[in-house]
């Protein structure tokens, strides 16, 4: 097997599955409602609200789904290869996790690390195979760099912080079990950017990387999850959390103990405040505190403002 190709119907014997509507090629999995750069992505639906998103990505070619859900679909059965399955969810993940387990599909890199000019890594950091590190770089006593990583130039990472950790994707068994699944994605850190002791960096479930933009500085204790993007000139204080496909934009300022739920984007040049947890969008300047957080009113005689222009930051 070639990486990225393999027969929808290797995947269905495999698993002991019907397959209907003949059989295609398959290079990607993915979720229906999420982009991809591969043109054939097998994904999986639980419901009609997951149907209506395949059916409008034109990415995805082939579904695992239950018999009730394939007999529910009118006018685009055609649209699809199908794989009936008394579990799609578990068996997706299992596929995904078979794929890379097991067999070629998913790129292993294994090259010896590429390392830059100039650079000060601590004789306790691992630097695992597959990364690469650009010039100037700083990395602390027991950081770990995981494969596929990638590094620009002049960026800090502190001690005891992970690049690359594996994800966190919490599917359940039909018996109810819960397992984390497999993440095969990357991670790109940008140029000039700071991160601290004990900051965990996750990567990408499918494809593509989680993202840091140039001279974004990120503190102590802080959480970036898979899927996670983080644009340039950000600063995230001390114990902020973005969950899974976060998106925070530009110049924006996390307060400390600030969580971003998954598929939440923060604008540019918006606030968060100290605790808080904004499980919404937020616009372009906006500052919200509280949980769940709410735009401060424009008559408030304080803000979480005051404290980034101060001198004297409480963390």
């Amino acid at each position: 097997m070639k990486e990225r190709s393999i027969l929808l119907s290797e995947i269905a014997e495999h698993f002991g599955v019907p397959m209907i509507n003949g059989d295609i090629e398959i290079n990607g999995l993915g979720l229906c409602n999420r982009t991809s750069v591969y043109p054939s992505i097998l994904s999986y639906v639980t419901s009609t609200e997951y149907i209506a998103a395949a059916k409008n990505n034109p990415s995805i070619k082939a579904l695992f789904i239950s018999k009730n859900h394939y007999e529910s679909i009118s006018g685009y059965k055609d649209r699809f290869s199908f794989c009936i399955s008394d579990s799609p969810e578990e068996d997706f993940y299992k596929a995904h996790a078979w794929l890379y387990d097991v067999t070629d599909f998913y790129e292993k890199p294994d090259a010896p690390p590429v390392i830059g000019r100039d650079c000060r890594i601590h004789k306790s950091a691992i630097i695992e195979n597959g990364t690469v590190i650009g010039d100037h770089v700083t990395i602390g006593a027991n950081s770990i760099i995981h494969s596929n990583s990638r590094i620009g130039n002049n960026t800090y990472i502190g001690c005891n912080s992970i690049i690359g950790s594996v994800g966190f994707q919490i599917i359940y068994t039909a018996q109810g079990t819960p397992f984390n699944t497999r993440h095969v994605g990357g991670t790109i850190i940008g140029n000039h950017v700071w991160i601290g002791d004990l900051v965990t960096v996750g990567n990408a479930l499918f494809e593509g990387a989680v993202q840091i933009g140039d001279h974004t500085q990120i503190n102590n204790h802080c959480h970036i999850g898979h899927n996670c993007i983080i644009g340039e000139s950000n600063v995230l204080t001390a114990h902020v959390s973005l969950l899974g496909s976060a998106n925070v934009k530009n110049n924006c300022w996390l307060s400390p103990g600030a969580i971003v739920m998954n598929r939440v984007t923060v604008e540019n040049n918006a606030m968060i405040g100290v605790n808080s947890a904004a499980n919404k969008n937020v616009p372009q300047g906006n500052t919200i505190i509280g949980t769940p957080a709410l735009p401060i009113k424009e008559d408030e005689s304080y803000t979480e403002k005051d404290d980034k222009i101060t001198n004297d930051k409480p963390f």
